[in-house]
C-alpha cells in the first residue's frame, strides 16, 4: 500500500505511481471532498499507464462503522463481497510481508521507494510500552500527514495497545489552535516532527499538563524548541528519536525529563539534542566515509550505520 496525498505536488504523486505500479486504486471520499479530484497529470497517468484490476470510487467509514465504497452503475461496489467482511482473507501474511511502500523526501534527487515489513512495524511496541509506561489508558494524537511514514507509528501504536486515538480537524492543526485543542482533549502521548512542534507552540498560551510523552522524529531537534514546549507542557517527557524512512522505524532515543521532574535539565545540553542510544537490540555504528569497514573513533565525523532486526526491506 502507498498513499497519494493530494497536498503533494502532482509530479511527486506521479513518481509514487511510477514506482509502485499499483493494481488497485482506493479513492477516500473525505479526501475528495476536501481537496477535489486528482490533478489532471496524475489522473492521466492512471488512465494511460496503469493496469488497474480494481477501483473503489468513494471509500467512506460512517459513524456507525458501515464501510461504503461508492456506487458503480447504480450498485454498491461492495454489495457482492460484503458477506465476506467477517471472514479472514485468503492471503498468508507473515513478518516479512510488505504492507507499506513509503518514500524518502527526495532531498537528494528523486524520491526513493522503501518497502516496509510487518515485522518492522510491530517489533518494538512491547519494548516501547514497558520503557515509557504506555498502555491502553494512553491517549494518542494523530498529527502526521497521510503519506508521511510516521503516520504508521501514529496509528499502529495505539491500535497495538488498545489505546485511544485523537484526530484533530484540519482547522485545529495551526498556530495557537493546536495548543488549545491539546488543552481541551488532554492527550497523554504525541508524535511530532520538529516542524509540527513549532506549530504547536508558536504563539500559543494554552497549557496542556496532561501530556506525558512527546516523541520527536524526522529532523534535528533544538533545545530552544524543547524549552518552548516545556513551557506549555510541564509534565511532558521529551524523547528525541532518530530513524529514517529506510529503517522504517525509529532506532535510537534520547530522553529529556519533564520540567516538573528536572526543570534545569536542558542547561546540560548544547543547541541540539543528541540522537541518543540504540533502542532494544539496535546498534548504531559511526563508520569512516571512505572505508566503511572502519569504525570512527570518538570525535571523528562519519556516517551512521544501523545494525538491527526489523529494518525495512
Amino acid at each position: 500500500m502507498t498513499v497519494l496525498d493530494p497536498a503533494y505536488p502532482p509530479a511527486r504523486q506521479q513518481i509514487y505511481l511510477e514506482v509502485s505500479q499499483p493494481r488497485a486504486l482506493l479513492r477516500i471520499g473525505r479526501a475528495t471532498d476536501e481537496n477535489g479530484p486528482l490533478a489532471p497529470l496524475v489522473q492521466k497517468y492512471i488512465d494511460d499507464e496503469l493496469q488497474l484490476k480494481a477501483e473503489v470510487p468513494e471509500l467512506r467509514l460512517r459513524d456507525d462503522g458501515f464501510l461504503y465504497g461508492g456506487e458503480v452503475d447504480g450498485k454498491d461496489i461492495f454489495a457482492d463481497v460484503r458477506a465476506l467482511a467477517s471472514s479472514p482473507p485468503k492471503v498468508l501474511v507473515g513478518p516479512d510481508s510488505n504492507p507499506t511502500l513509503s518514500f524518502t523526501s527526495g532531498s537528494e534527487g528523486r524520491p526513493k521507494g522503501v518497502l516496509g515489513r510487518h515485522y518492522s512495524l510491530a517489533y518494538y511496541f512491547n519494548w516501547m510500552a514497558k520503557r515509557f509506561n504506555l498502555s491502553s489508558e494512553s491517549r494518542y494524537t494523530l498529527l502526521s500527514g497521510i503519506a508521511h511514514d510516521p503516520v504508521q507509528r501514529d496509528i499502529f501504536t495505539p491500535l497495538f495497545l488498545g489505546a485511544q486515538l485523537l484526530v484533530p480537524s484540519r482547522e485545529d492543526i495551526q498556530h495557537e489552535k493546536l495548543a488549545e485543542w491539546m488543552h481541551e482533549h488532554k492527550p497523554t502521548v504525541t508524535h511530532l516532527t520538529p516542524a509540527m512542534g513549532q506549530i504547536l507552540v508558536g504563539g500559543a498560551s494554552a497549557e496542556f499538563p496532561a501530556l506525558e510523552h512527546v516523541f520527536f522524529v524526522g529532523d534535528v531537534l533544538t533545545t530552544r524548541d524543547c524549552r518552548a514546549l516545556r513551557r506549555l507542557a510541564i509534565n511532558a517527557n521529551i524523547i528525541n528519536m532518530y530513524g529514517t524512512t529506510e529503517t522504517q522505524r525509529a532506532v535510537s532515543y534520547y530522553e529529556i525529563p519533564s520540567r516538573a521532574r528536572d526543570p534545569d535539565f536542558l542547561d546540560k545540553l548544547k543547541d541540539t539534542v543528541p540522537a541518543g542510544t540504540g533502542m532494544h537490540n539496535v546498534q548504531l555504528l559511526v563508520v569512516n566515509r571512505e572505508n566503511r569497514e572502519e569504525q570512527c573513533k570518538v570525535g571523528e565525523v562519519g556516517e551512521i550505520y544501523v545494525r538491527a532486526a526489523g529494518l525495512a526491506e
